[in-house]
C-alpha cells in the first residue's frame, strides 16, 4: 500500500511529466535514467496519472534584454479570483558566490484557488546571466499558493524548493532575493553496486552513514553512484527550502541525486559530539517530488515532516534502525535538545 500513496502523490503537486498536458518539456535531468526510473523524478509506471504540463508560445523564456517581458499581456485580476491573481515571475539563479548558473531549470507549480486543483507549468531555463522569466497561461493564474523547483540538470546540485510569498505581491512577482543552487559532495566511502539487493554503508565527510540498498533507490542522474550530501545551517542565505519549517534546526542536509527509497528505508548514524551525549535527536524529512514514511503517511511538497527519534549515544553518534530509518533522499533536518523530564 505504501506506494499506492506514491503514485497518487505523484498526480498532486511537483511532478511535471507530461501526462495529458500539452508539453513535454520538463524539468528534468536529462541523463539517461536508470531502470525503473524517469530523469529527475522517481519511478513511475505508465498507468499513473500525472498532472498537466501547462504552457503557452510566450511562456517560459528568459528575456535578458531590455524589453518588459510582459508588454502587452492584460495584469487586470479576474474579478471572479477569490485568490492571488499571478500572472508571472522574474528571478536569478546563482551560486554560493553569487556567481550565475545558466541552464537550471526553474519549475512553477501552483494550487489553482478555484477548484483546488494542482499543476505544474513547464519549466523555464536560465539564462547565461541566471535570469530567469514564467508567464502563466490565464487559465492558471487564480491561485492559493505556489512553489518554485529548482533543478540543475547533469549536477550534482540539491534540489531546490522555494515557496512563493504572495501576501502583498502583485500580478508579477520579482524575487527580491536570488535561487541559490547548493553544490554538494560526494560520499567519501561508496561501496561498488555489485549485488544491487545488499546492503551497504555509504559514508559522507561529516561522518553520517547510511545503510543503503542501490536497488531501492530510485534517484536521478547516476542514482546510488552519485549520491552526495551538503550540510547546511538553518540560516545559510539562499536556503529557502526550510521557508516552510516551523521548526528550527541545528543542521540541514541537502542530498543529491533527489529520489524515494522504494519499499524500504535507510538505517541511519547521525554524528553529534561526545558532549551531547543523552540528548534527545529528532529528525524531519521534506517531502518533494515523492516522499512517503514508513507508517505509509504521504508527505506533501514543502512539508516538513518528522519521522524518527534517538538519544545520541556515548560515543556521540545517534542510532536511528532500518524500521526508523530514512524514508526519502531529499532534504533532512535534525534538532537536538534535552529529552523531557531532563533536568
Amino acid at each position: 500500500m505504501r506506494k499506492v500513496y506514491v503514485y497518487f502523490a505523484m498526480f498532486l503537486f511537483l511532478f511535471a511529466c507530461g501526462g495529458g498536458g500539452t508539453s513535454n518539456d520538463t524539468a528534468s535531468d536529462e541523463n539517461t535514467p536508470d531502470v525503473n526510473t524517469t530523469p529527475d523524478q522517481v519511478v513511475t509506471d505508465n498507468t499513473t496519472p500525472t498532472p498537466d504540463v501547462v504552457a503557452e508560445d510566450n511562456t517560459n523564456t528568459a528575456d535578458t534584454g531590455p524589453t518588459d517581458p510582459f508588454a502587452g499581456i492584460d495584469l487586470t485580476p479576474d474579478p471572479d479570483c477569490t485568490g492571488h491573481w499571478l500572472v508571472g515571475t522574474t528571478g536569478f539563479v546563482v551560486d554560493e558566490d553569487q556567481t550565475p548558473v545558466p541552464g537550471t531549470r526553474v519549475q512553477l507549480c501552483i494550487r489553482d484557488a478555484k477548484d483546488d486543483s494542482l499543476q505544474c507549468l513547464t519549466p523555464a531555463t536560465a539564462q547565461d546571466d541566471g535570469s530567469d522569466v514564467i508567464t502563466a497561461p490565464v487559465l492558471t493564474r487564480c491561485i492559493s499558493e505556489g512553489v518554485m523547483r529548482l533543478v540543475l540538470p547533469k549536477s550534482q546540485r540539491v534540489v531546490q524548493y522555494c515557496p512563493l510569498q504572495l501576501e502583498g505581491e502583485g500580478a508579477i512577482i520579482e524575487s527580491s532575493e536570488p535561487f541559490v543552487m547548493f553544490a554538494t559532495t560526494p560520499a567519501t566511502t561508496l561501496p561498488e553496486r555489485g549485488d544491487e539487493e545488499v546492503e551497504r554503508t555509504v559514508i559522507f565527510e561529516d561522518g553520517m552513514e547510511l545503510d543503503m540498498v542501490p536497488s531501492s533507490f530510485f534517484g536521478s542522474g547516476d542514482g546510488y553512484d552519485g549520491i552526495s550530501v551538503r550540510k547546511l545551517a538553518m540560516d545559510t542565505p539562499g536556503l529557502c527550502t526550510t521557508g516552510t519549517s516551523a521548526v528550527e534546526f541545528d543542521i540541514v542536509y541537502g542530498f543529491a541525486p533527489e529520489g524515494d527509497v522504494w519499499k524500504d528505508s535507510y538505517a541511519l548514524r547521525q554524528p553529534a559530539s561526545p558532549d551531547q551525549a543523552g540528548m534527545l535527536a529528532e529528525f524531519y524529512v521534506l517531502g518533494g517530488l515523492n516522499c512517503t514514511l514508513v507508517d505509509e503517511t504521504h508527505v506533501g511538497e514543502t512539508e516538513w515532516a518528522k519521522f524518527a527519534e534517538g538519544i545520541v549515544a556515548e560515543d556521540g553518534m545517534v542510532h536511528l534502525s532500518k524500521e526508523a530509518g530514512l524514508p526519502c533522499i531529499g532534504w533532512m533536518g535534525v534538532v537536538f535538545s534535552q529529552p523531557t523530564g531532563t533536568p
